[in-house]
């Protein structure tokens, strides 16, 4: 067995998979090394790749101009799955993903992955409310650090 059906079959969302789709994911994914601070993906760009987590941790920041501070939305780290806006139906990255430490992922190519998807509906329906669940997960994340600062920001009444 391959490294890269290895980590596919021993995590969680991947073992859904039958065999085949497994083999299939494989051929179409690679392992990809980025330095600290270096970006994986920009905000608006047209999608390529759905990419898991292998090692270190990963910065999703919302877009800003280059002269501005960028809003860190998100941390990913091992095991999780990121830039999964082709999974949605997205054609360009919602998000710019930053390394924000030596970064190993597995880049699985996207529309390859989604016509594997697609072929067993099983699947696709399982693989969905995943995808489904982290979006949620970061969305009550940013919403409880949103509060967090607007209560910092709040003035007592006089």
């Amino acid at each position: 067995m391959t490294v890269v059906k290895t980590m596919l079959s021993g995590h969680d969302l991947f073992r859904l998979l039958g065999a085949e789709e497994i083999e299939a994911v494989s051929r179409v994914s690679s392992v990809k090394r980025f330095a600290r601070d270096e970006t994986i993906h920009e905000h608006h760009t047209a999608v390529s790749h759905v990419f898991l987590c292998l090692e270190g941790s990963v910065a999703l920041q919302l877009p800003a101009r280059p002269s501005e501070l960028r809003l860190t939305i998100s941390q990913v780290h091992k095991g999780e799955l990121f830039g999964v806006a082709p999974l949605l139906g997205i054609d360009r990255y919602t998000t710019t993903a930053r390394a924000t430490s030596q970064v190993e992922v597995l880049a699985i190519e996207a529309k390859a992955f989604q016509r594997i998807i697609d072929a067993n509906p099983v699947v696709a329906h399982r693989l969905m409310a995943r995808v489904a669940q982290v979006y949620f997960g970061r969305y009550l994340e940013v919403m409880r650090r949103l509060q967090g600062v607007l209560r910092e920001l709040s003035v007592p009444e006089a």
